[in-house]
C-alpha cells in the first residue's frame, strides 16, 4: 500500500491545551483513501482503504504514529473492527488502543460547574473529532506503548513486527459472579507542602502580582494570588522549582488555569518529573522568586 503523504491528513481539533495559547498540539485523522485490500477472513465485507504516518501527541513530545483505516463491510463487522488493535509478532502483546490515543482532549479543565459538565464537554469534544473519520475505524500504532519497546515514533521498518489482532484487554470473562470482601494494607504518605508566601514582584512585562499561595508534592504544583493589570496574560512559561541545593527543576507546560475578571488567578497542574518536596526552598513564577518558608503542613 502507499502511504497518505503527511500534508494530506485531517486536522480534528486540538489535541492538549495550554495556558500559554502560543503552545499548539493538534490532533489529527487519516483521510479516506482509494485502496481496498481484504485483511481478514473474519471481516470478509470490510477492507483497509489508507495507511499512513503522522506526527501526534502533546506539545513537544509529538511522535510519529501509524495510523490505519478501515471500512467496515456492514454493522456486525463494526462491533468486531471496533476491538482491534496491533500485536507485537514477537512477544504476542496486544498494543493497547483507545480512540484517546489520536483524540487526545481539547478541553481544558477549568470553567466548569461540576465534573459532570466537564466530562460532558470531553465526550463531545472526542465525537466531533471522530466525526471527521465517516464511519470509518481508524487504529493507530504507537510503539511506545508497546512492553517490549520504550521510546521512539513508528517507522516503516516497525511493519514487519506487527500485526493487526483482537485485543484481549478488552474483554471482560467473569469466572464466578458475587460479592468479593478482600481486605488489603494501603501505604500512602502525603506529600504536599503549602505555604502562604503572600509576596509581591513585577514580572519582565511590568506587571504587578502577588503570590498568595503556594502547595507542591512530589508530582504536582498549584499556587494562586492576584495581578493588578487583567489586561495582559501571564507568562507560564520558565516556572521553576529552586531547590536548598541551589539547582532549578523546570515545572513543566502541564500547568494551567486561569485569571478571573478581578484579577484572582489560579493555576495548577502535574511537574515534568518527579521533585521531592522537602527540598523546595523557592519557585520562580512569573520571573518572580518567591522564598518558600514556614510550610503550613
Amino acid at each position: 500500500m502507499t502511504p497518505e503523504p503527511t500534508k494530506d491528513f485531517i486536522r480534528t481539533g486540538l489535541f492538549d491545551v495550554y495556558a500559554d495559547p502560543s503552545l499548539i498540539a493538534p490532533s489529527w485523522t487519516i483521510p479516506a483513501g482509494k485502496q481496498r485490500v481484504k485483511f481478514s477472513s473474519l471481516y470478509p465485507d470490510s477492507y483497509i482503504d489508507n495507511i499512513g504516518f503522522h506526527k501526534t501527541g502533546e506539545y513537544g513530545c509529538q511522535r510519529d504514529l501509524l495510523y490505519l483505516s478501515i471500512t467496515p463491510g456492514n454493522s456486525r463487522e463494526r462491533s468486531g473492527l471496533e476491538k482491534l488493535c496491533f500485536q507485537n509478532t514477537g512477544t504476542g502483546n496486544p498494543v493497547p488502543f483507545e480512540n484517546g490515543i489520536i483524540t487526545g482532549n481539547g478541553v481544558e479543565h477549568v470553567g466548569f460547574g461540576s465534573e459532570e459538565a466537564y466530562r460532558k464537554a470531553v465526550k463531545k469534544d472526542a465525537e466531533s473529532k471522530l466525526a471527521f473519520n465517516g464511519g470509518r475505524i481508524v487504529l493507530a500504532l504507537d510503539p511506545t506503548m508497546d512492553d517490549n519497546r520504550l521510546t521512539g515514533g513508528c517507522t516503516v521498518n516497525d511493519l514487519d513486527r506487527y500485526r493487526i489482532a483482537r485485543s484481549y484487554r478488552t474483554e471482560t470473562v467473569v469466572r464466578r459472579s458475587g460479592k468479593w470482601d478482600i481486605p488489603f494494607t494501603l501505604s500512602f504518605t502525603d506529600t504536599a507542602r503549602t505555604f502562604h508566601p503572600d509576596q509581591s514582584g513585577t514580572t519582565p512585562d511590568g506587571l504587578r502580582v502577588t503570590v498568595k499561595s503556594v502547595t507542591v508534592s512530589d508530582l504536582s504544583l498549584s499556587f494562586s494570588g492576584t495581578c493588578r493589570d487583567t489586561e495582559k496574560k501571564l507568562p507560564l512559561s520558565g516556572i521553576k522549582l529552586i531547590l536548598k541545593d541551589g539547582s532549578k527543576v523546570e515545572a513543566g507546560i502541564k500547568i494551567g488555569g486561569g485569571v478571573s475578571a478581578d484579577g484572582a488567578f489560579e493555576f495548577s497542574g502535574g511537574l515534568a518529573k518527579p521533585v521531592d518536596a522537602k527540598q523546595v526552598a523557592a519557585i520562580e513564577l512569573f520571573g518572580v522568586r518567591v522564598p518558600l518558608t514556614e510550610p503550613e503542613n
